[in-house]
C-alpha cells in the first residue's frame, strides 16, 4: 500500500520541525513542507497529497484564503485540511470551518491529539476512497451489462429477421441460420462495446485515460480497458467474469500488457497502472 503523503504549511520553520517529527516517527508516510500560503496551494496541484495541515497565520495568502482557493480548485478539492493554529476563540474556528477545514488543533499542540487526528482523518479518507472505487467498478459493471445487452437484442433480432426471410426464399438455409442462433444464444464470448463504455465513464477517468495513452502511446483499445479494470483492483477472475473471457485468457493478457508496459516480473503491475 502507498504511502499517505502528507503536506505542512507554517512559516515557522520550528513548527515544521516539530510536527514532523512527530509524524515521521510514528506513521509510515511521506512529509512535504510549504513555509507560505503560494507554495502551499501550488504543491496541493502538484502531488495531490492526501492531507494538508496548515497553519492559520502567514505572510502573503493566509491559511484560511489558501483553503479557500483549494476548495475552489476540483482537483484539490477533495483534499482534507487541518487547521493548526494558536487562534482558539469561537469566531476563528467558525472561520476555519466554513472555510473547509476538517479540524482544527490549537498550538501548542499536543503530540498524541495530532497524531490521533491525523489517523482519524486519514482513515475517514481511506474509507471514503474505497467506496469510490466500489461505485466505479458497478458503474462499470452495470454499464458493461447494459451495453452488451442491447447488443446481443440487436443481434437476434437481425439474424431473427434473415431467418424469417430465408424462410420463404431459401427453406433449405434454416437449419444453418438456426444453428447459428443457438451458438449465439449459449455462447458467453459476446463483444463489448468499449466507446460507450469508455463515454460512460470519462468523466471520473479521463485524466487516467490521457496520462497513460501519453506514456504508451501502442497500447490497443482492449489493453486500455484491461488497464482500467486492473486500477479499480479487479482480480484476474473477476475482469473473466465481467468480460466473458476464459481466466487464462485475462492471465495472458496481463502477461502482455506488462511487457508492453516494459515492466519485469519483479514490478508490481496494479502499482504501476494506478501511479497514472
Amino acid at each position: 500500500m502507498p504511502k499517505n503523503r502528507i503536506l505542512i504549511v507554517d512559516d515557522n520553520p520550528h513548527a515544521v520541525s516539530l510536527v514532523s517529527i512527530v509524524l515521521s516517527r510514528k506513521l509510515d508516510c511521506e512529509l512535504s513542507v510549504a513555509f507560505d500560503g503560494s507554495s502551499a496551494i501550488k504543491q496541493a496541484r502538484e502531488i495531490n497529497p492526501d492531507l494538508v495541515l496548515m497553519d492559520w497565520q502567514m505572510p502573503g495568502i493566509d491559511g484560511v484564503r489558501a483553503i479557500e482557493i483549494l476548495k475552489e480548485d476540483p482537483s484539490t478539492a477533495s483534499i482534507p485540511i487541518i487547521m493548526i493554529t494558536c487562534y482558539s476563540e469561537k469566531d476563528y474556528l467558525e472561520k476555519a470551518f466554513a472555510a473547509g477545514v476538517v479540524d482544527f488543533i490549537r498550538k501548542p499542540f499536543d503530540n498524541i491529539e495530532l497524531l490521533a487526528r491525523v489517523k482519524s482523518v486519514l482513515t475517514t479518507r481511506d474509507y471514503f476512497n474505497k467506496m469510490v472505487e466500489a461505485q466505479k467498478r458497478e458503474t462499470v459493471a452495470l454499464s458493461m451489462q447494459t451495453v452488451q445487452g442491447e447488443e446481443f437484442r440487436n443481434k437476434i433480432v437481425s439474424d431473427l429477421k434473415q431467418l424469417k426471410a430465408k424462410s420463404e426464399t431459401e427453406p433449405e438455409q434454416m437449419p444453418i441460420v438456426i444453428e447459428r442462433l443457438i451458438r449465439e444464444i449459449a455462447s458467453d464470448s459476446q463483444s463489448t462495446s468499449w466507446n460507450q463504455i469508455e463515454k460512460r465513464i470519462k468523466d471520473t477517468d479521463q485524466q487516467f485515460f490521457r496520462s497513460l495513452g501519453e506514456k504508451h502511446p501502442n497500447l490497443t483499445p482492449a489493453e486500455m480497458k484491461l488497464c482500467l479494470y486492473l486500477r479499480m483492483n479487479l482480480s484476474t477472475k473477476e475482469i473473466s467474469g465481467m468480460t466473458f473471457q476464459t481466466y487464462d485468457s485475462v492471465r495472458i493478457a496481463r502477461t502482455r500488457l506488462r511487457k508492453k508496459l516494459n515492466l519485469t516480473s519483479d514490478d508490481n503491475l496494479v502499482g504501476y497502472i494506478s501511479s497514472f
